[in-house]
């Protein structure tokens, strides 16, 4: 922790004095717009939110307001200039990427990587760690039944939504972590469309929201997804669909995709419920997820892979991006290193990296952009606790979803708990 300080101590003194120095020295230095901005190197090289980051390079400028700063998408504070020095702080969240430097219009990029160290804290939300039905209730005296493999979601408002698959219903967890029945009742497996408190559900195995606030379910047992609009109603999208288990929603068309895992397919269902299966076999698919560009990305529990499927010439390609087909194991690394155990819920962060719930690793995974996988968070080790990332265990996680805040909530299905990661 001293050396910590006595480096950022030096830090900070050694910009001043270069502030100081380039005052006197080059006082009427202006950005020249017909030249590149170069970002040469920077120091630290990691660290968490708030660290601060002195960057080195060439025709930046003397006038802080002319100067944006981004890492990984996201802003900085940026504390100081000089034409050839950049004095930042990290924002919180930003995750691992390269520094952008604007000045009227301009940019330059880092060839460096700054490597982002995040602060994660698990707390528990929701649930009383047994297989029951208790609602109307707040935090652990909620009661849940995950019978099978079972999602969630969480809206704009900070709202939980779960495919309560046992007791055959949708339940909400609220911002407070007070827990109803969102739509369906305890018990009524059935296939009825119509108001909250009729609805009927049978074994619902996943759930995803789109933009409007519509949740779209994977009714495993009725083998058709269905639709919720918010104020609880639901209705039948799609024709037959075999054994629905994961379910994805491409937030800019609307379109619905979901994993079939026993027939091991995977559906494509528009908005007006025009449901086809895509010319792409798998082995048991049980999840799926869509990026920013509209690829999927498809949890093959069967081979422990992660499979990405981009629409080109006209049909689905299919390629391997994490993982080692018939291999199970606990192994971070690229993507002929890495290895999962069985994994079964996916979600993308904005950055579009791709989280696993790394069913019998007891962890989430998560693959960069340069298809690196690592784990995010668990022991691989059987348990529960709660606290900071080192010492929170999991057992058995069944899916994972970001609020907007870029927080990340996980439904624990061994432990019959909702988790809350909280990430700075």
């Amino acid at each position: 922790m001293k050396r910590l300080f006595y480096n950022a101590l030096l830090l900070f003194f050694s910009f001043w004095a270069m502030q100081i120095t380039a005052c006197k020295k080059d006082a009427g230095f202006v950005h020249n717009s017909s030249a590149d901005i170069i970002v040469d190197s920077f120091i630290p090289a990691k660290g968490g939110a708030g660290t601060e980051v002195l960057l080195y390079g060439a025709n930046f400028t003397n006038n802080k307001a002319e100067v944006t700063v981004t890492l990984n998408g996201a802003a900085c504070e940026v504390v100081g200039v000089n034409q050839g020095n950049l004095a930042l702080k990290v924002p919180a969240k930003a995750g691992t990427g390269h520094f952008t430097v604007t000045i009227q219009g301009q940019t330059g990029v880092s060839d460096a990587v700054f490597n982002y160290v995040f602060t994660k804290t698990v707390s528990t939300v929701a649930g009383n760690g047994s297989q029951g039905f208790s609602d109307m209730v707040s935090g652990t005296q909620a009661g849940f039944y995950f019978y099978d493999r079972t999602g969630l979601t969480v809206d704009t408002l900070g709202n939980i939504y779960i495919a309560d698959c046992g007791n055959h219903c949708i339940r909400k967890v609220d911002s407070t972590g007070y827990t109803t029945t969102f739509s369906g009742f305890k018990a009524g497996e059935g296939w009825v469309d119509g108001p909250h408190a009729t609805a009927q559900y049978n074994l619902p195995s996943d759930i995803e929201i789109d933009n409007a606030g519509n949740l779209y379910v994977a009714d495993k047992w009725n083998w058709h997804v269905r639709k919720i609009t918010p104020d609880g109603t639901a209705s039948t999208l799609s024709d037959w669909v075999e054994d629905p288990s994961g379910i994805g929603i491409n937030k800019t068309t609307g379109t619905v995709y979901v994993a079939c895992a026993g027939y091991k397919k995977v559906y494509e269902i528009t908005p007006d419920g025009k449901t086809t299966a895509l010319p792409v076999s798998f082995n048991y698919p049980s999840d799926v997820a869509v990026d920013t560009d509209g690829n999927l990305m498809v949890v093959d529990q069967g081979t422990s892979t992660v499979e990405k499927l981009t629409y080109s010439a006209g049909t689905w390609v299919k390629t391997i991006i994490a993982g080692i087909a018939g291999t199970t194991g606990f192994v971070d690394g690229g993507p002929a290193v890495a290895t999962f155990n069985n994994p079964l819920g996916i979600t993308l962060d904005r950055s579009n990296n791709i989280y696993i719930a790394d069913y019998y690793n007891n962890s989430i995974r998560v693959i960069d952009a340069t298809g690196t996988t690592s784990t995010f968070i668990g022991t691989g080790s059987a348990g529960y606790s709660d606290g900071g990332g080192s010492e929170a265990k999991f057992n058995q996680p069944s899916s994972v979803a970001f609020d907007k805040y870029g927080d990340m909530f996980v439904l624990d299905r061994g432990n019959g708990y909702i988790r809350k990661v909280t990430i700075k």
